[in-house]
């Protein structure tokens, strides 16, 4: 089994301690969903938002109907491509997907072949067909690897996964993708080998939040962060250790979001939150049935959480839809201390001028003079 390519090194450990979070919430918690129109099912599918169009775009992934492209518009669900495309990914699952704000793209890399094999091809939806970019390939064929796209830097940043038939040839590779060529990341410092982890960018701190998986060790539960410079453990209590779990990162509120997954114990229903700084276990008063090998996304357009699929506890293909939602209580009240005065105004201001993701007033995914006269008109409106 390959271990690693990283330069061998002492591993930075760094500690921290709990810091407050973002404003007061009112977290609805899960919804499900009965859309009129949904894909039949599949697990180990991708899941991203495209925040220029406002639409979810889902690729399907393992015992899927094969190849097919949906679209969720926050009400249903609606196919608009397959085979018929001639570049349509022709991964069966295992594959990773991002989408890359900078280009107004959607980035597939990835996945199980047809003849069973990893495959090492890069796909980009455009939100009208399939591309296959030059320099598409990082020249390693993977399967259950993850990836996030780092909007700071305008890269996708994609970390381990397995690039063997059997999943034995465990790697902990760390590449990025600029939009026209795939290069490998030589570190000092990495996570272990791992597949079947879970990431996302924590647009805030300006990081990459990477999470479990399975490696040679067995099951994992490090959280882990990379800054475009290094990778850093991050000791702390958090979650269960897990495999085949997913995450996302709410813009709106500040936090990685997790659900579910593989533990040492079985298929697991909880949802965790991590604000850079602790884990915080989500107590919220329905949820999806357990499972693992599930897709999500966070719909910025509608601030929600959309879950889709996955595998049940007794193994079944889940083709469900499930919607989590967490607002902010009073969202003038921008410091959260429950007082809404002039230091709220001068909060969001900051916020605004140091363009973090909390001041999206009109959730569009741009911070422009419309984000100010929302968040005015919600000021002079109270809570």
């Amino acid at each position: 089994m390959r271990r690693h390519r990283c330069i061998p090194a002492a591993l930075a450990v760094v500690s921290f301690a709990s810091v407050s979070g973002v404003w007061a919430q009112d977290c609805s918690g899960w919804s499900k969903l009965s859309p009129v129109s949904s894909p039949d099912g599949s697990l180990e599918q991708s899941l991203v938002f495209d925040s220029n169009r406002a639409r979810a775009i889902l690729f399907d992934g393992l015992l899927g109907p094969g190849h097919e492209t949906w679209e969720w518009d926050g009400s249903t669900w609606l196919r608009i491509a397959g085979d018929e495309d001639n570049e349509t990914p022709y991964s069966e699952g295992r594959h990773a997907m991002v989408f890359d704000a900078a280009r107004d793209v959607a980035v597939l890399f990835g996945g199980n072949g047809l003849d069973g094999h990893p495959v090492d091809s890069t796909r980009e939806w455009n939100g009208v067909m399939w591309e296959n970019p030059q320099g598409g390939g990082t020249g390693i064929a993977l399967q259950q690897h993850a990836m996030a796209f780092d909007l700071a830097r305008g890269v996708t940043v994609l970390f381990g996964g397995d690039d063997g038939f059997d999943f034995t040839e465990l790697v902990d590779y760390t590449f990025e993708y600029d939009g026209t060529a795939w290069t490998y990341i030589e570190l000092a410092q990495c996570p272990p080998v791992r597949q079947k982890h879970v990431m996302a960018y924590d647009q805030e701190r300006g990081v990459v939040v990477l999470f479990g998986g399975s490696g040679s060790t067995g099951v994992l539960g490090e959280t882990w962060e990379y800054d475009g410079t290094a990778w850093v453990e991050r000791k702390m209590a958090g979650p269960d250790k897990r495999t085949e779990a997913a995450m996302v990162y709410d813009a709106d509120r500040g936090v990685c979001v997790l659900f579910g997954g593989v533990g040492e114990g079985g298929t697991l229903d909880d949802t965790w939150e991590y604000d850079g700084a602790t884990w915080t276990l989500v107590d919220t008063p329905a949820r999806p049935p357990a499972r693992s090998a599930h897709a999500m996304t966070y719909d910025t357009a509608r601030r929600e959480i959309l879950l889709y699929g996955g595998r049940s506890i007794d193994n079944q293909v889940l083709g469900d839809t499930w919607v989590f939602r967490c607002e902010p209580a009073c969202f003038p009240d921008f410091d959260g201390d429950g007082d809404l005065t002039l230091f709220d105004f001068l909060a969001f201001v900051n916020a605004f001028n140091a363009a973090t993701p909390n001041a999206d007033c009109d959730g569009d995914g741009s911070l422009d003079l419309f984000d100010f006269l929302c968040y005015t008109n919600k000021f002079n409106a109270g809570c």
